[in-house]
Order: structure tokens, then C-alpha cells, then sequence
């Protein structure tokens, strides 16, 4: 079985039965697929709530990295210390 059929499922069921379904995913295209809303959480704490499009524009400097796969930014320089 692959993640595909995965989130093919979830959504099938989600729509028939119109259940709320809360996923934790690192995916984002699965994240954006299945999800009306996301919440970012990082080292947890709730950095942004909103649709897949306003994570994906955020100015936030940890989303933006993470979204954007980024080697440089908050999340890679954290834990180091001249």
C-alpha cells in the first residue's frame, strides 16, 4: 500500500461520512491535500494557522524555510552557538 492510497482513503471517508479528521504529517502535499486548514507547529508551539496557500505565503522565517527546503534559516541555525 502506498501514501497515496493512504490519503486517497482518508479523503473518501472524510467526504462519505463528513468526519473531521486531524492528521500529523511532515508532508506537506499531503498536509495541503487532505487538510482545509493546517497549523504549523514548531518546537510546540503553534506558529501559524491557515490554508495550505497562507502557510505556503507566509513571512514567518521557520515556515518559510520548512516550506521552502531551505538549508539556511532559523531551523538549521538553531543549536548552534559561536
Amino acid at each position: 500500500i502506498t501514501s497515496q492510497a493512504i490519503v486517497d482513503l482518508i479523503l473518501r471517508v472524510k467526504e462519505k461520512y463528513k468526519m473531521v479528521v486531524v492528521l500529523v504529517t511532515s508532508e506537506l502535499d499531503v498536509a495541503f491535500r487532505c487538510s482545509d486548514k493546517v497549523v504549523f507547529l514548531h518546537e510546540g508551539q503553534i506558529r501559524q494557522v491557515g490554508t495550505g496557500k497562507e502557510i505556503l505565503g507566509s513571512s514567518d522565517a521557520v515556515i518559510h524555510q520548512y516550506v521552502s527546503g531551505s538549508l539556511e534559516g532559523p531551523l538549521t541555525e538553531e543549536g548552534i552557538h559561536p
